[in-house]
This record gives C-alpha cells, sequence and structure tokens, in this order.
C-alpha cells in the first residue's frame, strides 16, 4: 500500500511523537509498504532523502530552525502538503496531530482518498495558554479545537487514556484504535552495556514547561544529600535549556548534572543502559516512550501518577509512581531505589519482560495496518494476510 504520512514535526527534531512515527514509518516499509513522509527543511535537512526504506519529501524554499516558528512553519506545512497531496500517488493518509490534520483532510476530500488521524494526547485551552502563552496557545488551542471536530475514518492513539480524552470531544468510539508505542530490541539490545559504577539517574525527553525537568533537578539537590556520588543525565533540547542550566548553576550542581542534548539511537540507548534509573517528571503524557525504552534497557523507572503512565507502571513491580508536583516524594523514592540495588535489578528485569510481551514495533505496525484494513477498499497481499 502507498501511504502519505504527514507528522507535525519530524527528524531531526526527536520527541516521543516524532520517534513513534519514524519507527512506524521504517516497520511498515519494512513490512512492504511505500511510504512518503511530508515535513519542513531543517538546517542541515534540506534535501529529499530515502532512509530506512521509506522517501522523505522536504516541503518549501527555506529551512525553518526548530519547531518555535510557528508561522513559517504552519505556512510552509499548509501550502506544501495540499500542493503535494494533489499531486502525489497514494492509497492513504496518516496524519498526526496537531497543525498537518488540516491541510491532509482538506486533501482527503479531494482526492477522495481515506485518512486516519494519529493523535498521542489532548491539551485543551487552558494547558495550550498556560504552556505557549497568549498568543501561541491560543493558535494551537484553536488549531486542537478544529482538527478534533473533523470526520476522519479512523483516529489512532498511543494510550487507553487518551482514547477517553477524544470520546469526550465527541468521536466516535468505534473509530477510535489504540495501537500502544514500542522499541526496537534488536537496536537497544546492540547498545548493552553494564551499569556504571556511579549512582546513575537520566531524564530523556524534551526541555519544554509540561516536562517539569525543574522539579527532578530540585529533587536531585535533595539526592546529592543521601546519595553524595550520584550523578544526573539530562538527555534532550528546548525552550527551557538555558532556563534549566541556570537552575543548575544556582543550586551548585554543574559538577553532577550533565545535559547531553538529543541522542539518537545508539548512544541513547547505552546511556539508558549505564543508569540506575530514569525519572519522567512529566505532567501530561499520552504514554511516554522514554518510560518503554528504559524498560527494555532494565533500567528501573519512576514517572508522575498520571494517566498515560499508570498504563505501563504497575507500582512497584516494574517501576515506580509518585504523586505530582511533589518534589520531597520524588526524591525520596529516587534515594530507595539508588540505595537498593538488589531491588532496582528485579525491577529491571520485570520491566523488560514486559516490554518483549507488550511495546514492540512490530506490534504497534500490525495495529496500524489492521487499521488501514477498517478503512480501505484495496485489495492487496497484505490485506490478504492479515485476514
Amino acid at each position: 500500500m502507498k501511504i502519505l504520512l504527514c507528522p507535525e514535526y519530524f527528524y531531526p527534531h526527536i520527541g516521543g511523537g516524532e520517534i513513534w512515527i519514524w519507527n512506524v514509518a521504517k516497520f511498515l516499509a519494512k513490512k512492504g509498504h511505500k511510504i512518503l513522509v511530508l515535513t519542513y527543511k531543517q538546517p542541515g535537512h534540506t534535501k529529499d532523502e530515502s532512509i530506512n526504506g521509506f522517501k522523505i519529501k522536504r516541503l518549501g524554499s527555506f529551512a525553518v530552525n526548530g519547531v518555535q516558528p510557528y508561522f513559517r512553519r504552519a505556512l510552509i506545512q499548509g501550502i506544501g502538503i495540499i500542493i503535494q497531496g494533489l499531486k502525489q500517488d497514494y492509497d492513504i493518509i496518516l496524519a498526526s496531530q496537531t497543525f498537518p490534520l488540516i491541510p491532509t483532510y482538506i486533501v482527503s476530500k479531494m482526492r477522495r482518498k481515506p485518512i486516519i488521524a494519529v493523535f498521542h494526547n489532548i491539551y485543551g485551552p487552558s494547558f495550550s495558554l498556560k504552556e505557549k502563552g497568549l498568543l501561541k496557545g491560543l493558535i494551537r488551542s484553536l488549531a486542537e479545537g478544529i482538527v478534533l471536530k473533523l470526520n476522519y475514518d479512523a483516529v489512532l492513539t498511543v494510550s487507553k487514556s487518551t482514547k477517553r480524552k477524544l470520546v469526550h470531544t465527541g468521536i466516535d468510539e468505534n473509530k477510535i484504535k489504540v495501537v500502544g508505542v514500542g522499541v526496537d530490541l534488536e537496536k537497544i539490545d546492540l547498545a548493552k552495556t553494564t551499569k556504571s559504577d556511579k549512582p546513575m539517574i537520566i531524564y530523556v525527553g524534551r526541555l519544554v514547561k509540561l516536562k517539569q525537568v525543574d522539579h527532578l533537578i530540585i529533587a536531585f539537590k535533595k539526592v546529592i544529600e543521601h546519595v553524595p556520588d550520584a550523578e544526573l543525565f539530562i538527555v534532550g533540547s528546548g525552550a527551557l535549556k538555558d532556563e534549566l542550566h541556570k537552575l543548575v548553576d544556582r543550586a551548585g550542581l554543574s559538577s553532577k548534572v550533565h545535559f547531553n542534548g538529543f541522542l539518537f539511537g545508539k548512544e541513547k540507548f547505552r546511556l539508558i543502559w549505564e543508569s540506575h534509573l530514569l525519572v519522567q517528571p512529566s505532567a501530561i503524557e499520552g504514554l511516554s516512550i522514554a518510560l518503554v525504552e528504559a524498560m527494555a534497557c532494565q533500567t528501573p523507572i519512576i514517572a508522575i501518577n498520571i494517566n498515560g503512565s499508570k498504563e505501563v507502571i504497575v507500582d512497584g513491580e516494574n517501576g515506580f509512581l509518585v504523586p505530582p508536583n511533589d518534589v520531597d516524594q520524588l526524591a525520596s523514592k529516587i534515594i530507595e531505589i539508588l540505595k537498593d540495588r538488589e531491588r532496582a535489578e528485579a525491577i529491571g528485569r520485570k520491566g523488560r519482560e514486559l516490554v518483549e510481551e507488550q511495546y514492540t514495533w512490530e506490534r504497534v505496525v500490525e495495529k496500524v495496518e489492521k487499521s488501514f484494513l477498517m478503512v480501505s477498499k484495496i485489495e492487496t497481499s497484505w490485506l490478504i494476510k492479515i485476514r
């Protein structure tokens, strides 16, 4: 099947949603589907290319640096998706929230092609305004409100909690399929190494308000009072990078906290393998891929007790949950795990077992393919195999 894939962001920008869309494209291509990704140009990535068996067409006449230039990015994506959507040959559209869903929906109606929407989470007006500020918050809220009212052929999401939110907005429950997240165990195991001699904590994700990395840094200040040789590695980048650097300096933690920037593939997985604990302090998540990657690396996880995290973590069995906005409790749990290596190793093994059973990209892509079957009238060999 020929699939037109339109994400909001794409490589080299790396976040949970981008990892999801990258691997879905990769594993769909591996199964013989022809994938064309439409995305905007970024510095160092301005030419069309083929990677992992799928094609990437970069839109626009100039590069957009990062994700913050909303208007320029929206203009490029809107015009580019409509032009290419009317021009390219494909059977189905797979588009992710938020803005790309508007031009892809228009194209799907003009070309009479089925469209499947991907939602990782629903944010709502109050959160968007708090996270993005007045102007950008209003734009995101308006765009989110519009795309939630469009009549897609099917909707994919990564968690049951996001499905409930989608149903609450009025989307037909029968159209929504929870496909989850996954990891590439072969790639993760190639990076396997031993745990660090020093107690090592890692965070993997964007450096933005909703991720609450500042809470982790404040908690870490308390941790080193009890585990003085502990170190914190922050993997990712984002709008709050400079602010978090200043927080680390003010707390006197410069020699203990390491900012690694975005890491991808083997470099990232090796660091997770080395770590004794991965902490996800985010206030809002659909289903964090970083949690599943850590479990695959037999690294215990601590996350905030919110809906998405509760779907993957059984507290005390394959990870730990702490109350929202409770820095003291977060610090206490980190200290507890770092001081009990035997328990940490047992938790790590449990996490790996769960990933092998439920969280591989092969399983995710199988569910995505079945959603194609729901909406497509095209009779192909891969459909016969699924049946």
